[in-house]
């Protein structure tokens, strides 16, 4: 967890040297020996990279990204989010756009490749977020078809949320309540429900907060109502009911961080319960939504 109010004006400074996004011009490809695990969501993604240099996969191509580059990740675009062993001293700013509210967070991979997770922020919508997707909207309708304003386009969007979330970042009173109980438990839902319950561990969550499994089992419990394990369910049977899998029973099984077929389908029978609730509140949902647009 951060000690301190961080040094974000190299973010608010540094500038965006190349862009990638469904439709632009990408780097050259690069091939590698051992790709990772793919997954992809509703929610639009953006990640800045701050510091080093990574592989990263997008709709299963592999490019170099550099220090300045920001990769523009669509809603259900296929990505990976992983490092590689040879990979050291990164750090990336990543950015979850909901549809009412943004998601920030810092990953650092240190020189000994170890993943650090700090700077977490929730914001509503805002102006510049707005902008932001609506400009991409554009983009990826065709409704702007020169590459280069497709770029100037994003790279201006970008380059206000980046000054936006900086300076909500740096506010004193964001970082006093930081350090409060509710900020672990926010970073605790953020985490697994991001993850789809996948490496939740509770001996990996002491690790990436800095709290004893034994504080963050109760701590989770007293403000939530249910346990972490509760949560991983949900949060596994959420994505595996949002993407309606019509693939074959492995496939599932390795998404979901199961270690085998045999063990999915033993989890998926003890919670068929769990499985309705959550394609009931889904189905109410999409119902909500389709009121609100009419």
């Amino acid at each position: 967890m951060a000690s301190g109010k961080p040094d974000l004006l190299p973010l608010m400074a540094t500038p965006i040297c190349r862009l990638i996004a469904t439709g632009l011009p990408l780097p050259e490809k690069i091939r590698v020996s051992s790709p990772g695990r793919s997954h992809s969501h509703p929610m639009r993604e953006i990640f800045f990279q701050l510091q080093g240099e990574v592989r990263y996969m997008l709709d299963g191509n592999y490019y170099r990204i550099k220090a300045g580059d920001a990769v523009f990740i669509d809603s259900r675009q296929e990505h990976g989010i992983y490092f590689f062993s040879e990979e050291r001293n990164v750090r990336q700013l990543w950015i979850w756009l909901e549809r009412k509210e943004i998601r920030t967070v810092v990953i650092s991979l240190d020189d000994r490749g170890e993943i650090g997770y700090d700077f977490f922020y929730t914001g509503g919508v805002s102006p510049v977020l707005q902008a932001l997707q609506s400009n991409w909207d554009a983009v990826s309708s065709g409704e702007i078809r020169s590459p280069l304003w497709q770029k100037y386009t994003l790279q201006a969007s970008l380059e206000l949320l980046l000054c936006d979330v900086a300076r909500s970042m740096m506010n004193e009173e964001f970082f006093q309540s930081y350090k409060q109980n509710e900020n672990v438990i926010e970073f605790l839902k953020n985490y697994i429900d991001g993850n789809h319950g996948c490496n939740c561990s509770l001996a990996r969550l002491e690790k990436l907060t800095g709290y004893s499994r034994y504080h963050l089992s109760h701590l989770y419990r007293d403000c939530c109502g249910k346990t972490i394990g509760n949560a991983v369910n949900e949060a596994r049977m959420r994505y595996l009911v949002r993407e309606n899998w019509s693939v074959g029973a492995k496939e599932v099984a390795e998404k979901l961080g199961f270690a085998s077929v045999a063990t999915f389908r033993r989890w998926k029978r003890l919670n068929r319960e769990l499985e309705m609730v959550i394609r009931h509140q889904q189905h109410s949902a999409e119902s909500e939504a389709k009121e609100k647009e009419n």
